[in-house]
């Protein structure tokens, strides 16, 4: 079998774009809720699904918050202010953040699981701090008036300790940290730049960039000591990074047009969640190689968003797969939303008329076949693709007139995939193979000739108002009868009715 250049460049690029090295599945987003104000974004989730984050109430103060399945979105208190939010909760059900104080201070707080909020306090000389994770020890940051920033840590032993710094005088921040108390963050070099850093257990600083051209900071660690972050090349833009003790700092891709990302959290099935910057902020999702020990590869989704929303961020994610984040609006308010992976799709199969116009690539079959050439096929429409490839069938009739008449039947067998939805229309792309049944006749002589051979396609197409659909198509046919039958298709189609369950 040999595709002409066009068309084996076309099968290639859709087979590339259908195959994932890493399945992600497909992620339904909805709304979490207020505290009675207007606002809300989560911040963090546990493996249980209990949801942290913070709100607005009707009075229009920020609250911290805990959500779960069973009891909804609660306020959390404070430590006796207006303000606070949660920005952390591990496993034991244990949440920090920030609140402010009975005098107006801003302070670190850690909610036990028994539901006691404690003041962390601040390291000396300090007038403010902030926890942002928790897993058997509080991370954050303290700062006073005029002075520098710097990490800590807490523990029940310990209280506030102060982290080490990268360089000697230089802000610090602890944004992450696993069970095996390795906290991640970020570090100020002389230059002023941030550095993305991680302190081992021992408490010893080291600095993650690779490049002293390339700025960043570190947000999320799991248990197998992956980190993930943002950093920033010589011309401002960020790009999200994995790094590993092995293979040090990776790039993670960019989706399709967009040109700064942002990764915040990992969970140990190494999925990472965080944002991408083009036009509009967005919330994606990478999926890296779980051996992460000699071989890199990952590949990114852009998180679907709940309607009128224009901007979205994803911010933590569990082991499940369960993503935690927000979604602004056009009226500029952040709503919290959790990404759910959805169920199976149990909806009705359909079935679907198309037709449209077949134009041969072979000049002497153009030159021989004429008057009339054309596609028209029946076959199976689902009105959402999924994002994951799935298995799809096809069957078509191809039809060419002139002095001489072609009849070519098709069904093929493959796999099609759904891209990223967009507001008006889901783009898709497939790739299938198997037998056709051709027919030619001579209308001068009347000698025919029948044939089985080979098909092979692939299409792209839109689905519009989950009824109708528009698909570009190339299709190659084994020769019959001296002619090559390969083409390209342009058709339209209409959801006709829904097949029984």
């Amino acid at each position: 079998m040999r595709l002409p250049g066009p068309g084996r460049m076309f099968l290639l690029l859709c087979i590339l774009a259908i195959y994932p090295s890493i399945v992600l599945g497909d992620y339904a987003p909805s709304f979490l809720g207020t505290l009675g104000g207007e606002e809300s974004w989560a911040t963090d989730v546990n493996n249980s699904g209990a949801i942290v984050g913070c709100s607005t109430d009707a009075s229009g103060r920020q609250r911290a918050f805990l959500w779960t399945a069973d009891g909804g979105m609660i306020d959390l208190g404070t430590l006796g202010g207006e303000n606070a939010a949660a920005t952390g909760i591990n496993d034991a059900g244990e949440i920090v953040g920030w609140s402010e104080t009975a005098d107006g201070a801003r302070h670190a707080f850690l909610r036990t699981s028994e539901q006691e909020m404690v003041d962390l306090g601040v390291l000396p000389g300090d007038t403010a701090s902030e926890s942002f994770a928790v897993a058997d020890i509080v991370v954050g940051a303290s700062v006073g008036y005029g002075s520098r920033t710097r990490a800590f840590f807490w523990s029940v032993d310990t209280n506030l300790v102060e982290l080490a710094p990268l360089f000697q005088g230089g802000d610090t921040w602890a944004f992450g940290v696993n069970t095996a108390n390795v906290i991640v963050g970020a570090a100020v070099d002389p230059s002023g730049s941030r550095r993305a850093v991680l302190w081992g257990a021992d408490g010893k600083v080291r600095d993650l960039v690779a490049s002293s051209e390339t700025t960043g900071a570190a947000y999320g660690i799991n248990e197998a000591g992956i980190v993930v972050g943002e950093s920033r090349n010589t011309s401002n833009l960020s790009h999200a990074f994995c790094w590993t003790e092995s293979l040090g700092m990776r790039r993670l891709p960019d989706p399709t047009r967009l040109d700064s990302a942002r990764a915040l959290s990992v969970n140990n099935s190494n999925q990472i969640v965080g944002y991408a910057l083009g036009r509009n902020k967005r919330a994606v999702v990478w999926g890296v190689s779980r051996d992460l020990v000699k071989r890199f590869s990952a590949r990114v989704v852009v998180l679907p968003m709940p309607r009128g929303m224009v901007e979205s961020e994803a911010v933590a994610i569990n082991d499940a797969g369960l993503i935690v984040g927000y979604c602004r609006g056009d009226d500029g308010r952040k709503r919290a939303v959790v990404w759910r992976l959805a169920k199976k799709d149990k909806s009705r199969l359909s079935m679907a008329l198309t037709g449209g116009l077949f134009i041969p690539v072979s000049s002497k079959t153009r030159n021989e076949f004429t008057s009339a050439w054309f596609r028209v096929a029946v076959q199976p429409f689902k009105p959402a693709r999924q994002t994951r490839p799935y298995l799809t069938i096809d069957s078509a009739v191809y039809r060419l007139d002139g002095p001489t008449r072609a009849r070519l039947y098709e069904i093929t067998f493959g796999v099609e995939r759904g891209l990223d939805p967009g507001r008006v229309a889901q783009h898709y792309l497939a790739v299938r193979a198997g037998p056709y049944y051709g027919a030619l006749e001579n209308g001068t002589t009347g000698a025919s000739q029948r044939k089985w051979g080979l098909n092979v396609n692939a299409s792209y197409g839109l689905i519009f108002l989950r009824s109708l659909y528009a698909e570009a198509r190339y299709d190659y046919f084994s020769p019959l009868g001296g002619y090559d039958f390969s083409g390209i298709s342009l058709t339209v189609g209409l959801r006709l009715f829904d097949l029984p369950r």
